[in-house]
């Protein structure tokens, strides 16, 4: 089986990094983190477990954004010294929605790629933070040696008091609806259901059809919601 790869971050973490990467001035900027993996049966998720900020000097701004070797190094040291792997994410304070990479972005990932894992033995993981807050990233496996390969994430998730998703809908595509559904998207907006959806949504044809409790969307079902079936409003049409 193919394994999925996601990312996931505090909201605190969210926080500090929006405020750190768009800048007042809309210029690119970046920084570094330590990350620790959390593998299971079909999915590897990042989990990003300390920002290391940048201090003067470390990196430079000229509308978009370099860091000098010094902070690289600074970065593997903190994840060596705590077990985990090294991520580096920057910004696109004009974008919107999942991001695609410049040329400029992968020469920058996957020329240090090679570095992150000879020191931790994880692969880089890349991210990028659009200007109206959602996340993309992507893991560099080593398929061979000195080869490295992009390997896009399905979404990145921030966990806090509420839950944000940012989906790359390649892998994910935006779902139909169906008139189960009408009152889910009266009430949230249909671009706030398409961000609900479960991440394993697209082996789950009842989360289409207005069911939120399957196994494969929820694994630890409660079962008085097998016994309360959803009963859609006959007639209705979503908007």
């Amino acid at each position: 089986m193919t394994k999925a790869y996601s990312v996931a971050l505090t909201a605190e973490a969210n926080a500090i990094l929006n405020a750190h990467l768009l800048r007042a001035d809309g210029q690119e900027d970046l920084c570094f983190a330590v990350w620790h993996p959390s593998s299971g049966a079909s999915r590897m998720t990042a989990l990003i477990h300390r920002l290391i900020l940048p201090n003067a000097g470390e990196r430079s701004v000229h509308g978009n954004v370099s860091f000098n070797p010094p902070y690289l190094e600074r970065a593997v040291s903190e994840a060596n010294r705590v077990g985990g792997g090294v991520a580096l994410l920057h910004s696109h304070p004009d974008g919107r929605g999942w991001q695609n990479m410049s040329r400029d972005d992968i020469n920058a990932e996957q020329g240090n790629a090679p570095a992150c894992f000879g020191a931790t033995g994880l692969p880089l993981v890349g991210m990028t933070l659009a200007g109206d807050g959602a996340w993309s990233a992507r893991f560099w496996q080593r398929v061979a040696p000195r080869q490295y390969e992009r390997k896009d994430c399905l979404s990145v998730r921030v966990i806090g008091d509420t839950l944000a998703i940012s989906f790359y809908d390649k892998l994910a595509p935006r779902p139909s609806f169906s008139r189960a559904q009408v009152r889910t998207i009266a009430s949230w907006g249909r671009e706030a259901t398409c961000r609900s959806r479960p991440a394993s949504y697209r082996s789950c044809r009842r989360w289409q059809c207005g069911r939120h409790d399957c196994r494969s969307a929820r694994p630890n079902r409660h079962p008085a919601r097998e016994r309360n079936r959803f009963r859609p409003h006959r007639g209705a049409q979503p908007r």
